[in-house]
């Protein structure tokens, strides 16, 4: 069973809890804001070794590109003989303890590119559909109910070449 997230620790908590054994992934688009966002931090948005860092880890041949365990570890050495080693101590550190188990975890799963945003979309849909407000539970079940229906009638439509969406 492999299930994913994105960072949050009380999702993690509960999953790995929930779910004793399984794979736990995160959506690469999150680890890659969140790396961004520490770099930008700590060198700065045009600092020339916040892009090298991203290219290398989240680039067409970067670390989040591996395709199983063995090139990840190759991959991973060639980085901390090169372009890490200018990188400020503090972004190595946080690579260290949180960025290298993530981006593993899911080269390993084989979900190295796995993002949440459908998860996302749903979510906003849902939150549209309350208008942000907490409901009791028969109208929230309503609500999906309605929801599920419409995204129904989506799918027939595009399977007759109506509507906003075709096969």
């Amino acid at each position: 069973l492999t299930l994913g997230s994105d960072e949050e620790a009380a999702m993690w908590k509960a999953m790995t809890y929930c779910f004793p054994g399984s794979t736990l992934i995160v959506c690469s688009r999150h680890v890659r804001e969140n790396v961004t966002r520490k770099l930008d931090e700590l060198t700065g948005k045009s600092s020339s070794i916040r892009s090298d860092l991203v290219t290398a880890l989240f680039g067409a041949e970067g670390l989040s590109s591996c395709a199983d365990g063995a090139i990840f570890d190759r991959l991973l050495a060639k980085l901390r003989g090169g372009v890490l080693k200018q990188a400020p101590a503090g972004f190595v550190d946080y690579f260290d303890q949180r960025v290298v188990a993530l981006l593993r975890e899911n080269c390993v799963a084989g979900r190295n590119s796995w993002t949440n945003n459908n998860c996302e979309s749903a979510n906003h849909i849902l939150k549209e559909a309350t208008q942000w407000k907490r409901h009791q539970l028969p109208e929230f079940i309503n609500k999906l109910r309605v929801i599920v229906n419409a995204q129904h009638k989506e799918a027939d439509r595009a399977l007759c070449g109506l509507g906003d969406y075709s096969l």
